[in-house]
């Protein structure tokens, strides 16, 4: 019953989900795969293992690949990190939550009135190393 008087009433209006807050560094943009619902498994794979293939080339500051996903593509990106592991490549886990923001946009009013809503979702960082034979 505790529970129940802890959530948040639900608000009338149109709902926009809105992508968490990330802040870019072009050094993360090839060494980072991020997975939404709509990736397809094979190609992620064949992304991941394309950036590896090119960490093999130069010398960056980091020896891995950084898969995320958050929500429902949690399941998905850790069976990417289980397909890895199985291929003989060393996979690390850290699991967090991420604050993101909901709009509800009001249909009534002509006025361009919303109000937005933070709530916590879940999300799951894989760090893919490179197996022994590609060092």
């Amino acid at each position: 019953m505790a529970d129940a008087s802890r959530k948040k009433p639900r608000l009338q209006g149109k709902l926009v989900k809105h992508a968490a807050p990330s802040q870019f560094k072009y050094s993360n943009l090839q060494t980072t795969v991020r997975i939404q619902h709509k990736t397809p498994y094979i190609s992620a794979i064949k992304r991941v293992d394309t950036m590896m293939k090119a960490l093999k080339g130069r010398q960056p500051k980091k020896s891995y690949i950084t898969v995320l996903g958050m929500g429902a593509t949690i399941e998905k990106t850790m069976n990417i990190g289980v397909h890895f592991q199985a291929q003989g490549c060393r996979v690390e886990v850290f699991t967090k939550s991420v604050e993101v923001l909901d709009e509800f946009l009001d249909q009534d009013d002509s006025d361009d009135e919303s109000v937005l809503r933070k709530r916590s979702v879940s999300c799951v960082e894989l760090r893919v190393y490179k197996p022994f034979d590609l060092q």
